[in-house]
């Protein structure tokens, strides 16, 4: 892979040893790296390891010299033709984002740090197709102040070269720099007046730590703009002192053997790993916070943070002394349990391997959506999008990814409710569903309308809306579009002017696919010749789990033990004439009563899955509360973002499943979990036929003792039935498959080709 790499400078500093180390790795596997920058320290290093380095004026936001980069990374990425460009700063990102939009390439963006997040910064901020963040933390910020979606998203680390960092990297040349014989504190970062409030502290309170440790030295690594000031306050303490007993060497790039020679280090981020690395015991002191002496029980906060201590409390220079004094006077013995824990952590989390895994893993998928383009689109996707339903959600998605995934050259638009929240989320070009004239005018050059999936024949919900999907796939006819309706769900349809307006658009249609044989029958009985129309499979059950990364951070953040044993439910409000059909305080406590006896029975956490925040949300948190008020029972309310990130879920060790909506059914049989369905609907009832799975149970009449009964029955006979599962997800998975295919194949004949 070609990739080009974007940042302000290569001197010395967390982000750019992050891009030196990730450079080195890819390098080394093959791929071909060039890195634009303003120059610095670490360019030598970088050219060694067998990248590229282009200088550019990256480093400043002055309009002349931000132009003079703008047009030689537009030349650059022109004459290299790039397989991806990846920005590591805001400057860089900013012109980057510009060159995308005009050019087309493949943009992803690392965020390192948090910064200002004022109005002005957020509209001059911009970011790649895709995000990698360094911490949750920073991932919170992205998502918090500059609305990134978090399925573009990825939590990565810095990663720490532990060849390069470790106990035995031989310290040679600085042994007389950090004092022979002398107990060695080590600060190391960038001297800049936002950033070096700690090395300040430390310099203030150097005679105190000597008067606590006579034969201490304080040794301060780096440069920046503060640098002069700081130094000028050491040569005070110095002549004070009568000794050396701050010294400041400016920037270095033989940083691994002042770490190795350190007795202690102070700061935080990457530079604390580095020490950790070493066998070098950290006290985590930065500017936006402080954990103090790093060990098992500061663990969680520092992976939090990525060793940044962001809100841990303010660093003062009282805490310092107290923590650097402590270390000192301790012995070797009682010094090996902080080296030692430090090293096992950044061999567990931090290996620069991974680091390279985990970018390759976003270049792997930004290539693989669809290309970014100009003019009009080839398909055009109707559905119920916009509305912030997890289930139509995740069928976008996977229709989108995969389309693409046959056609690298596909051009994809969508009509949704949310076009601004859609097109950052799935990457597509997005119509406002509604706006007529735009509407028109994406079809008028267009292949392909692609109607579905989902239940959009139907007016038990709403009679407009059947109106409304009819009126979209006649008018794609009208205007010269082959029309695919794709794995559609029919019925009920209750109002006979619907029925005739239905069989007179799906009769027209140049394809038509059901999800299950009730909605054949549904279009046989309203006068349709089902004779060519295929019953496929949901789209949704090609969906893809969140990766392991994104996983830990999910459960984290809902409360949810990595590893605990627990069971998946969701339950719903109702809309419509489905919602005169039964009694939900009845409802709500059959379901409460029966996930109560099955926590305490077979010792399993409760977790309520929100799908779609408006009918979930709410009587989610009712059941819960019934359960902890009437039974002493705990449980987690848990809403994620996609259906990914459920997927995830369920993959991680649910033990079973009790749905009462279509989609939590399809993830818990692509998760391969057994099932409990809870019908009102139709589609319930047929996956879970489909699915050879018996567990099912009418809404108004369901009780206690049913869904007891079935989970006792499961928990019995469990290995037989995932077999079950097992078989119905691969029969899913190949239909709705085939749909893709037929879909590509009608693109083909459309195109002419």
């Amino acid at each position: 892979m070609k990739i080009l790499m974007t940042t302000m400078a290569m001197d010395i500093g967390g982000a750019e040893t992050h891009i030196l180390e990730l450079s080195r790795e890819l390098c080394a596997r093959g791929h071909d790296v060039t890195v634009a920058s303003n120059g610095g320290a670490y360019v030598e290093e970088l050219v060694a390891c067998g990248a590229r380095h282009v200088e550019l004026p990256l480093n400043t936001k002055m309009i002349h010299s931000a132009y003079r980069a703008y047009r030689g990374l537009g030349k650059l990425i022109e004459e290299e033709k790039y397989d991806v460009v990846h920005a590591h700063a805001r400057i860089p990102a900013f012109l980057c984002a510009i060159l995308h939009k005009k050019m087309g390439f493949r943009f992803v963006s690392t965020t390192h740090g948090v910064f200002k997040h004022s109005l002005l910064w957020r509209i001059l901020s911009r970011w790649g197709e895709y995000s990698l963040a360094v911490s949750d933390d920073i991932r919170d910020y992205l998502i918090k102040y500059y609305k990134i979606p978090e399925n573009r998203i990825t939590v990565t680390i810095n990663g720490i070269d532990t060849g390069k960092f470790s106990r035995d990297t031989d310290t040679g040349d600085v042994e007389d720099i950090m004092g022979r014989g002398k107990k060695r504190v080590l600060y190391l970062g960038r001297i800049d007046k936002e950033t070096a409030h700690v090395a300040f502290m430390l310099v203030a309170r150097a005679e105190r730590i000597a008067e606590a440790v006579p034969d201490a030295k304080i040794v301060i690594v780096g440069g920046g703009t503060a640098f002069d000031e700081l130094k000028k306050r050491a040569a005070e303490v110095n002549r004070r002192a009568g000794r050396e007993l701050v010294t400041m060497t400016g920037p270095r790039t033989d940083v691994p053997k002042f770490m190795a020679a350190a007795d202690v280090f102070v700061g935080v981020s990457r530079s604390a790993m580095e020490a950790m690395a070493s066998g070098v015991p950290v006290v985590l002191a930065g500017s936006q916070g402080y954990l103090g002496i790093f060990d098992a029980d500061k663990l969680e906060d520092a992976l939090d943070t990525n060793f940044c201590c962001r809100e841990k409390g303010d660093a003062t220079e009282e805490k310092i002394e107290s923590d650097v004094v402590r270390l000192l006077r301790m012995s070797d013995g009682e010094l090996e349990k902080y080296r030692n824990f430090g090293n096992e952590t950044i061999n567990k989390y931090y290996g620069v391997k991974r680091m390279a895994d985990d970018c390759l893993e976003v270049y792997e998928r930004v290539v693989r959506d669809p290309k970014p383009f100009r003019g009009p689109a080839d398909v055009l996707m109707s559905g119920y999008y916009g509305f912030g339903n997890m289930g139509d959600d995740s069928i976008l998605e996977t229709v989108v990814t995969s389309l693409a995934a046959e056609d690298p050259d596909i051009k994809i638009s969508v009509l949704t409710n949310n076009p601004r929240r859609d097109r950052r989320r799935f990457g597509v070009r997005c119509v406002k569903r509604l706006n007529v004239p735009a509407v028109m005018r994406a079809m008028k050059k267009g292949k392909l309308l692609i109607s579905g999936g989902g239940s959009l024949f139907q007016d038990s919900t709403s009679k407009r809306s059947l109106v409304y999907y009819a009126f979209i796939v006649n008018l794609a006819r009208r205007m010269g579009m082959k029309t695919y309706i794709l794995a559609n769900g029919v019925g009920v349809i209750f109002s006979e002017r619907n029925k005739r307006l239905t069989a007179k658009t799906v009769s027209r249609a140049d394809a038509v696919t059901v999800r299950d044989e009730e909605s054949r029958a549904e279009l046989a009985s309203i006068g349709v010749d089902t004779e060519n129309v295929r019953c496929t499979a949901d789209p949704a059950f090609m969906l893809a789990p969140c990766s392991e990364e994104r996983l830990r951070s999910v459960l984290r953040r809902f409360g949810i033990p990595r590893g605990a044993p627990y069971f998946a439910v969701s339950v719903r409000r109702f809309e419509g004439t489905q919602k005169k059909e039964y009694n939900e305080e009845e409802l709500t406590r059959a379901v409460a009563s029966a996930c109560a006896a099955a926590a305490e029975k077979y010792s399993l956490l409760p977790v309520f899955i929100v799908m779609q925040p408006g009918l979930d949300l709410e009587v989610s948190k009712i059941t819960a509360k019934i359960m902890k008020e009437e039974y002493g029972v705990d449980s987690v309310v848990a809403v994620p973002a996609d259906g990914a990130e459920l997927l995830g879920i369920l993959n991680d060790g649910a033990k079973f499943v009790i749905g009462m909506r279509l989609h939590m059914l399809i993830y818990a049989i692509d998760a391969l979990v057994p099932l409990i369905g809870l019908s009102l609907d139709p589609k319930i009832d047929s996956i879970m036929k489909r699915a050879e799975q018996k567990y099912l149970f009418r809404v108004p009449s369901v009780t206690c003792d049913d869904i007891s009964g079935a989970i006792d029955e499961i928990m019995e006979n469990y290995d037989g039935i995932v077999e079950t599962v097992k078989n119905a997800s691969r029969n899913f998975r190949n239909l709705a498959k085939s749909d893709i295919d037929a879909v590509i194949s009608m693109l083909k004949e459309a195109r002419g080709g």
